[in-house]
């Protein structure tokens, strides 16, 4: 319905119903009918009552309203996960889930690429081991089964086999946990596959080991995208460290995500969304004054109530809870180090990057002058026209010189 045809319909409503007129064609009680056709007889105390009357902007949105959400007028074609390029000769036992269980001796049946339900798995699992296992276990996040047996000499004969024709395997946990990391390659060129793999083993290296590399492709050609995905195992002692979000391989600018706990904004250009103007950060940011609204409403509730309505604590009513050390004194210790470390910096650097003095900032100063550098060197590998070179020479050469002070002050510690 058009906006004009909505308006004279909304008018034509409102005229009959000031006039006491039915629409035509409608009958009243006694099955004549109404409006300039009714019989004279009829008294208007006898007349039904109205409808309520309908606002314009109700009867406009009724015609214009639309049913579903307007297709994207460019979408994006239909990726999947192509053949591995690269993968190490444990990466199934390294990638599959093995939750801690109480029982020293369980099997494990990963369901994470299965569509069978958990009963229909342990059905299989029955099938197959019997009266071997003495009980099992579901971990529901991690969509994995586990399966006790009572000695080790019982479960032995079981691992490694397959439960039927269901694609599933039990296995065991391996010796040692290893810690992996998946990331997210965006921008990668494609041309040279094996100059490709070398660049990201050497890129990695001082972060881990590659131990996994795909592509993803067109759902139809299975044509390369630039997108690929890559697992990083972290050595044996060593901390975890992510790569910077932005690094150069084969002399293009190629972004790295970490899916859940770091993504690279292009508008912000920056993992944090400082931009104002960012639209995912104002709904970030909404979300997050919600939360604090609700969580303030409660605390509100939990005030008004008299003591004598409070729940009773499950440790009893003689528990007194320890005190809660503040915000400000839990962190006094941790950032007394950090702050002394970032103090040490021999040189300034400003918004312009061209100021260097050896005086000596404050720690908050020097964040925000490292996250600016960082924003503008992140930039330059994107967009390297729209900066100038002295300006990005100035801001690497800040990030190095800071991360050349934090080198040694932890060496002196």
């Amino acid at each position: 319905m058009s906006f004009a045809a909505a308006r004279r319909t909304f008018e034509t409503l409102t005229k009959r119903q000031r006039t006491g007129l039915a629409p035509e064609g409608s009958s009243d009680s006694q099955g004549g009918a109404s409006g300039a056709g009714a019989a004279s007889g009829g008294s208007s105390s006898q007349a039904q009552p109205t409808a309520a009357p309908q606002s314009f902007a109700s009867v406009a949105r009724a015609g214009n309203k639309r049913s579903t959400p307007a297709p994207p007028t460019f979408p994006r074609p239909q990726l999947e996960r192509g053949a591995h390029i690269f993968k190490h000769a444990d990466y199934d036992s390294m990638e599959r889930p093995a939750p801690k269980s109480a029982s020293p001796t369980v099997l494990y049946v990963d369901m994470r690429q299965s569509s069978l339900s958990p009963d229909e798995a342990l059905d299989a699992a029955y099938t197959a081991v019997g009266d071997a296992a003495v009980g099992f276990q579901v971990f529901s996040a991690q969509k994995t089964l586990a399966l006790v047996f009572s000695d080790v000499e019982h479960a032995t004969p079981y691992r490694d086999r397959p439960l039927g024709d269901t694609g599933l395997t039990l296995y065991a946990a391996p010796p040692k946990a290893t810690q992996l990391v998946k990331l997210t390659l965006q921008g990668v060129p494609v041309h040279d596959v094996p100059a490709l793999q070398n660049a990201l083993v050497s890129l990695l290296q001082p972060y881990g080991d590659l131990v996994f590399l795909a592509p993803m492709v067109h759902a139809k050609t299975k044509w390369y995208s630039d997108q690929w995905h890559a697992t990083l195992r972290v050595r044996d002692g060593e901390e975890l460290t992510l790569p910077d979000p932005v690094v150069t391989i084969m002399g293009a600018p190629v972004i790295i995500d970490v899916p859940g706990e770091r993504r690279f904004c292009r508008h912000c250009m920056d993992v944090t969304h400082s931009r104002a103007d960012c639209r995912q950060g104002q709904r970030l940011r909404a979300k997050q004054q919600q939360l604090l609204r609700q969580q303030q409403q409660h605390q509100q509730q939990l005030q008004q109530q008299p003591s004598d309505q409070q729940q009773e604590s499950a440790f009893g009513s003689g528990y007194v809870a320890p005190p809660k050390r503040s915000a400000a004194t839990a962190t006094d210790e941790d950032s007394a180090d950090t702050a002394s470390v970032r103090s040490r910096a021999a040189h300034r650097w400003d918004d312009n990057m061209e100021t260097e003095s050896p005086e000596i900032v404050s720690p908050e100063q020097l964040v925000e002058m490292e996250r600016t550098a960082q924003q503008i060197v992140n930039h330059a590998r994107l967009r390297p026209s729209e900066l100038d070179s002295t300006t990005v020479t100035n801001a690497q050469r800040f990030l190095d010189t800071l991360a050349a002070n934090r080198s040694r002050g932890s060496g002196d510690q």
